[in-house]
């Protein structure tokens, strides 16, 4: 059908995941999924659950190799709508809006809107009407969604992390959702951390339906004091929501003190996204270089990986022990640092060159290489992928390890020319010559 009508745009509803996988592999331009609550969705959570939604993104992105995004056919108060709107025949505000809040901050998207808001699969069916303040809200919601698209859709689920964080005198939990809390899903987006505060605190309802209508408007939270643990340099910290001040962009002051980074978040009612944007650092550990005397994944011990001048690409030569497992971190504690993991368990590299997905949201795979040697290892974090290939032995042939040359304090340098204090295993360059750490 594509080939025929390649200028059409091609989708297929995988309903209740019905047909995931081989919908996505073809002519798709986005995953499209039509979800109820039939039973177990996606990573056990009932497929009603707000936690299936992400479950939901994160397979379409592992299916589709992170190319397309996701929508939802998603119908709220169904029940409601299906009695004819019983009571005050309108939708709930509070149901569509977390729900779209939800879906949003995950970085899907919501397919509600026709000539009325959708409650019913039979899309002309307009048993609920939506009430002026929903109309009101439901504008900003999706200008919110346009404006920020960068920071909501613009990266995949692979890209998604635990963060920590602790807000005075209230709970919080991190991805999924549990009751009576406040709720925060993050992300890594280029050089920054994005955490979303999703505000769950007076309910215990974890169902995107609001099948009758019942949920209630979350109460509004003002001045939170919050505290985040992140081993970023945070350079500049600021929030937006939909909820406040029309999505406009509000700079903070914040303190850090080593990965303690504290300020107060202005307001929270449904959602609001915060954004620290800072610098980044990438280290490589585990059994593959595993230094006597040492834990294998003693990050103490990690080896940096040396950033290029043009951005967020990392890059390293180092010996690789084969068929012994390593990953990769971005800091070197781990009570807060992010691990960088592969999408597929035990991953190998098998051929000249290969590529795989990062992943700091879920199981905690690793790579390896099937031969021991050097290898020449580059992380781009725009695109989110790992190339590792077999050095040029013409490159190494020759090099040998000059013993006496840490007798002195004449820096140490990259191959990619960068200053480094204490070199690792891998190539270096002192005083114009390559010398080998083994």
């Amino acid at each position: 059908m594509k080939q025929a009508h390649p200028e059409k745009s091609l989708i297929m509803n995988a309903v209740s995941g019905y047909g995931t996988e081989q919908i996505v592999n073809r002519d798709v331009d986005f995953c499209y999924n039509e979800v109820w609550g039939n039973g177990n969705g996606y990573g056990g959570a009932p497929e009603d659950q707000f936690a299936n939604l992400y479950d939901i993104i994160a397979t379409n992105d592992r299916l589709s190799d992170h190319q397309h995004p996701t929508v939802f056919a998603a119908y709220i108060n169904y029940d409601k709508a299906d009695n004819g709107g019983s009571g005050d025949h309108m939708v709930n505000t509070p149901g569509a809006l977390l729900t779209d809040a939800v879906m949003f901050a995950l970085g899907g998207s919501h397919l509600e809107m026709g000539d009325h808001m959708l409650t019913r699969e039979y899309f002309p069916a307009a048993p609920l009407a939506m009430s002026d303040e929903l109309k009101t809200a439901l504008v900003r919601y999706y200008d919110f969604l346009t404006a920020y698209q960068n920071w909501l859709r613009g990266v995949s689920s692979k890209a998604a992390y635990s963060a920590h964080v602790s807000v005075n005198g209230n709970t919080v939990k991190a991805w999924p959702p549990q009751a009576y809390s406040i709720v925060t899903f993050a992300k890594t987006v280029g050089n920054s951390d994005v955490v979303h505060f999703l505000n769950f605190s007076n309910t215990s309802d974890l169902s995107w339906r609001d099948l009758n209508g019942t949920r209630q408007k979350p109460t509004r939270k003002d001045n939170l004091a919050v505290t985040i643990q992140t081993n970023r340099k945070v350079s500049k910290l600021w929030v937006a929501s939909p909820d406040t001040h029309a999505g406009a962009v509000q700079e903070l002051s914040f303190e850090q003190m080593g990965n303690q980074l504290t300020f107060t978040l202005p307001s929270l009612e449904y959602w609001t996204m915060v954004v620290m944007e800072g610098e980044s650092q990438i280290y490589l550990t585990g059994e593959a270089v595993k230094k006597d005397g040492y834990g294998a994944y003693d990050l103490s011990q990690a080896i940096p990986l040396n950033k290029t001048s043009g951005g967020n690409v990392y890059k390293a030569t180092v010996y690789l022990k084969g068929n012994e497992l390593f990953k990769f971190t971005d800091g070197r504690d781990w009570g807060y640092c992010k691990s960088y993991c592969s999408e597929y368990e035990n991953y190998q590299f098998n051929s000249h060159i290969q590529l795989a997905h990062l992943s700091t949201f879920g199981k905690d795979y690793k790579f390896c290489v099937p031969e021991s040697g050097y290898y020449d290892i580059t992380i781009n974090l725009d695109s989110m992928r790992i190339v590792v290939k077999k050095a040029d032995p013409m490159a190494i042939e020759g090099v040998t390890a000059d013993v006496t040359a840490n007798k002195d304090h004449d820096p140490w340098y990259s191959l990619a020319g960068n200053r480094t204090p204490n070199p690792h295993w891998g190539i270096y360059v002192k005083k114009g010559r390559k010398v080998v750490f083994k």
